[in-house]
């Protein structure tokens, strides 16, 4: 709307909006590299444990720190502690 005439405004403005978000899913995907078939199993075996459904069901691909909303379960990832440090040191740092 306001800036559409000026397009190098428009991509300010959409950089500003949603710079956190692609950092967020920047972070996310190194996540998914550095997960081996053992950590991806562990946390599907996490996930059968809970109404994952319920948790899931407003996540939205393009706002990747949506996926923050699955936070009720983590204290069951922390129990597997290689998993959370791998979690923990992808998101955090």
């Amino acid at each position: 709307g306001k800036t559409f005439p000026d397009l190098d405004a428009y991509q300010r403005h959409y950089i500003k909006e949603m710079k956190k978000e692609y950092e967020f899913g920047l972070r996310i995907l190194k996540l998914y590299s550095t997960l081996n078939d053992k950590d991806f199993n562990d946390l599907v075996e996490i996930g059968m444990n809970f109404n994952l459904k319920e948790y899931t069901k407003h996540l939205h691909m393009d706002e990747p720190s949506t996926i923050l909303r699955v936070i009720p379960i983590l204290p069951k990832i922390f129990k597997n502690f290689h998993l959370a440090a791998k979690i923990a040191k992808t998101l955090l740092l």
